[in-house]
């Protein structure tokens, strides 16, 4: 037989079942709210900081990242839980080029008041901008000059500020050898407000989903009326050279001869001159940027009637580099003017010559494009 004080009330069993269902509840909640998981390690990378972080971690903890030798950081290295996501992208870590960095092909449709130029979009920096007025389809797009393949396109804003996110939302990344940039290849899904919502992200990365060859890369608000600004764009791929460059005259390749297309950075082809020849220029042609071969050397009988002749210049920007160190012999140093609108360098030959060819050679170490110029028959020549 029960005793009465065996017996439990009805309402105290419900009110105890109660009671454990929400301390489940309440730490279920405490292990899913507050936390972020793994965010993924990136390709060609590693974490640096914590080395083997356990996760879920905490609101406001960090991960940094690191890229293995030979490979370039593309994104932030730093990121931070916030909530349930994490602040940025996990970073790409790839031996490809920004092939967009630091050119001066961009364009736009329209320039506000506001606005630099469209090549502030390609210099290297996000804290600065570009941006068109209020139109229907704002556009930007940049000429690489040359043929490349692109794998991926990271675009972002001056800062993490609704106002200039809200200017890219709807742009289309598109790629290809068409002006009419609604006609090329698509890069990535269209930008929308999830993509700042969910990750609040600064770049946003793009995957290409393997590469798309072409000239042209252009953001166009597709279908909307309003203003596009864009920060910075970064294009991640490799140019080639689809055309054998020829041979010098009264010269010959040395190498096998090329595989084409070469991409930048590949296959050098090395030249020599016929016997009883000098060279002038690099014995060794590659692919650069601008998807060309740099300049074949020029193989002649000729002298160099300029070696250690009298010079002059318009300004002179250091005393190190004075304008004899055009006509020196040696490709170590170089001369170079002061900033303005007309700079010019000039030899005097020193007497009555026919000029043949002029050889033009940046410094080592410095931009490589080469240019042979033909010239009239002159005692002295100058250049600007």
């Amino acid at each position: 037989m029960a005793h009465a004080n065996d017996l439990v009330p009805s309402s105290s069993l419900t009110f105890s079942s109660t009671l454990l269902c929400l301390l489940h509840m309440l730490r279920t909640i405490s292990f899913t709210t507050g936390q972020c998981t793994d965010p993924g390690m990136p390709d060609n990378g590693y974490f640096s900081s914590p080395a083997s972080p356990v996760f879920p971690v905490a609101v406001n903890a960090t991960l940094e990242y690191a890229c293995n030798a030979g490979n370039t950081m593309y994104g932030d290295d730093v990121i931070t839980c916030t909530e349930t996501i994490w602040s940025n992208q996990v970073p790409l870590c790839t031996n490809l080029d920004n092939i967009a960095l630091g050119r001066h092909t961009a364009n736009q449709s329209s320039a506000s008041a506001w606005a630099v130029n469209a090549n502030v979009g390609v210099d290297g920096e996000y804290e600065d901008y570009t941006q068109t007025e209020a139109e229907y389809e704002p556009s930007w797009y940049l000429d690489l000059e040359g043929r490349y393949e692109v794998y991926k396109v990271l675009i972002g804003c001056k800062e993490k500020d609704s106002k200039f996110y809200d200017r890219q939302i709807g742009s289309v990344i598109r790629i290809g050898f068409n002006k009419d940039l609604k006609s090329n290849t698509q890069c990535g899904p269209t930008i929308d407000a999830s993509m700042f919502a969910d990750r609040f992200t600064n770049p946003i990365i793009l995957d290409c989903g393997g590469p798309i060859t072409g000239r042209y890369i252009s953001v166009v608000r597709e279908g909307i009326t309003g203003k596009l600004s864009l920060g910075e764009l970064e294009a991640l791929g490799t140019g080639m050279c689809e055309l054998d460059p020829g041979m010098p005259s009264n010269g010959h390749r040395v190498s096998a001869d090329p595989t084409l297309p070469v991409y930048i950075g590949g296959q050098a082809l090395l030249y020599e001159c016929d016997d009883g020849y000098s060279m002038y220029g690099s014995s060794e042609v590659k692919c650069v940027a601008g998807s060309t071969w740099s300049s074949l050397p020029l193989c002649t009988d000729l002298e160099n009637v300029a070696l250690n002749k009298p010079t002059v210049m318009s300004s002179i920007s250091s005393p190190s580099k004075t304008s004899e160190k055009g006509v020196d012999g040696d490709l170590t140093n170089y001369f170079i003017t002061q900033w303005s609108d007309q700079s010019w360098w000039m030899v005097d030959l020193a007497g009555l010559y026919e000029v043949s060819y002029v050889y033009i050679k940046n410094r080592i170490g410095g931009d490589y494009r080469k240019y042979v110029i033909m010239c009239k028959t002159v005692n002295f020549f100058y250049l600007i």
